[in-house]
């Protein structure tokens, strides 16, 4: 009952130009400088996405408070009294999805920034809805590298589309 998708480039001139076109997007930073030490609040309902994510994100110094679904996020968010800076959350969710997710924080916390990450196709009504409110929308699958420098670029304020 398992399925697996496999993408391949349909040629390497092609990888080699979407990895040239995304070192340009992100400019030159190292490593080093993708590290934070910022509080992220990272939410999704697939646990093996989210200990991804999570693990990636405390291996660069960040530190995560991780929920399953929108609800529960909601309730840590009341819970933790120090400034978090960042949710990170699917948009496709049971009973909450993250728009949804992301406009509640926002009423309750307005400083906290937002990437949402999604599988969702260009025609979802969902991430219409997402992208037309301005929140940056990171499309699964992609690299540790994409995560990390979205979330840099994302909390040091310099993300643009």
């Amino acid at each position: 009952g398992t399925t697996f998708m496999v993408f391949l480039p349909t040629s390497v001139a092609e990888t080699s130009r979407a990895n040239l076109d995304r070192a340009e997007a992100f400019g030159s930073r190292t490593e080093e400088s993708l590290r934070g030490s910022e509080t992220i609040l990272l939410v999704d309902d697939e646990s093996v996405v989210r200990c991804m994510m999570r693990d990636t994100l405390e291996l660069f110094g960040y530190k995560v408070i991780e929920a399953a679904r929108g609800t529960e996020a909601l309730q840590a968010l009341s819970r933790y009294d120090r400034q978090i800076h960042l949710l990170l959350t699917d948009l496709s969710m049971p009973e909450m999805d993250g728009f949804e997710l992301t406009t509640h924080v926002r009423s309750l916390r307005p400083s906290i920034r937002t990437l949402i990450v999604t599988g969702c196709s260009d025609e979802s009504t969902q991430l219409e809805q997402v992208l037309a409110n301005g929140v940056p929308v990171l499309a699964k699958p992609f690299s540790t590298d994409d995560l990390m420098h979205w979330v840099r670029e994302i909390l040091d304020g310099t993300f643009t589309y």
